[in-house]
């Protein structure tokens, strides 16, 4: 399994994944930036995070759960745009 963020503007990132071989219940998705995190699931094979912070190094743990099982952590970083509007508009 590989998670791909798409950063969709200074304060928004798409993430999407594969889904393994085999059942899944549903996906942890954990956000983190410094001391902060904040974890949602998901039972689809993307997610998209608003309301980030501009310019900020954000690291991201998925996890997919079948019952019971939960697989080893996918992890990945991805840095947000410096401006969330336009400035042509």
């Amino acid at each position: 399994m590989s998670v791909v963020p798409d950063v969709m503007s200074g304060t928004e990132v798409n993430m999407t994944w594969q889904a393994p071989a085999g059942s899944v219940d549903l996906y942890k998705l954990t956000l983190t930036s410094g001391l902060d995190s904040s974890t949602v699931t998901e039972t689809g094979t993307n997610f998209l995070f608003v309301g980030l912070a501009t310019g900020t190094e954000y690291g991201l743990r998925l996890q997919s759960q079948a019952g019971p099982v939960v697989s080893a952590p996918v992890e990945t970083t991805f840095i947000t745009s410096e401006c969330s509007a336009s400035l042509f508009g």
